[in-house]
Formats: structure tokens, sequence, C-alpha cells
């Protein structure tokens, strides 16, 4: 059984793989960290050659970090994509035979989802794998 743990970095991040360990601890996971980039090395095939890429695989390792410390046996992937995000990760999850994965929700408005477009949203609508979204940390 495989997870897929989409992780950014963000403080949404950490609490939706904390919370996913806590529901599906113990089981093989992929830290799957994208770029979404128009960048002409995109479709040139070099994305390694963005700066964006280094970034991504040190928030990535760091990602590894947290879920193996939260009891997951977890490998990161970077992936570096022109399309929406929310599409992506469900391709990827797909091709990878994942059996859950797990997204942050950021809590957008309305108004804020329909410009910005929501990850989670869209990975719920598309994904024919269960999809765990964790809603951001409510402040105190």
């Amino acid at each position: 059984m495989t997870a897929v743990l989409c992780y950014d970095g963000s403080d949404g991040a950490r609490h939706a793989l904390a919370a996913a360990a806590r529901v599906l601890g113990g089981r093989d996971a992929i830290v799957l960290t994208l770029v979404v980039s128009l960048a002409p090395e995109v479709f040139q095939g070099r994305a390694e050659a963005l700066p964006e890429h280094a970034e991504a695989r040190r928030v990535a390792e760091e990602g590894v970090q947290l879920a193996r410390a939260a009891g997951f046996a977890a490998h990161a992937v970077v992936e570096v994509t022109a399309a929406h995000a929310g599409d992506r990760i469900v391709a990827f999850a797909e091709t990878r035979g994942a059996d859950v994965i797990v997204v942050g929700a950021r809590g957008l408005s309305a108004v804020k989802a329909a410009l910005l477009g929501s990850v989670s949203q869209a990975v719920v609508q598309h994904a024919r794998t269960p999809v765990l979204v964790v809603p951001a940390p409510r402040e105190p």
C-alpha cells in the first residue's frame, strides 16, 4: 500500500502529513513536491536546470524526513510540470498505483478558489484513488 503525500513545505502541508500519519502511518509513501512552471526548460526536457527545481528537491527531502519521523517508509519525488497541479497529482498517483492521495486544503474563500484554483478540489474531482483532504489548522 502506497500513499502519495503532497508536500510543498507549508504549515498546511506539515499539518496534513502529521494527520495522515495518524491515519495511515507505517506504509510506503512518496512525498511528491511539484514545480509548476511555463519556463521553456520544461518544454525542452531540461526542467532540472530550473532554479526552482533545486529548492523543490530541498522541500521534498524535508518532507521525507518528517514522513519518516511520523512512521512512513518514504522517499521523495520532484515533478516539474506545466499542467495544473491537481491534474499532475492525479496522473502521478495513477501511474504509481497509489492507494491514497493526501493533500492539504488551504481553506480558500469561494472567490479565491475560483480565481486561483483549488488543488485539493481538483484532486478530489478527478482522482480514481481515495483522497484524504486535511483542512488547514485553525488559528488559536
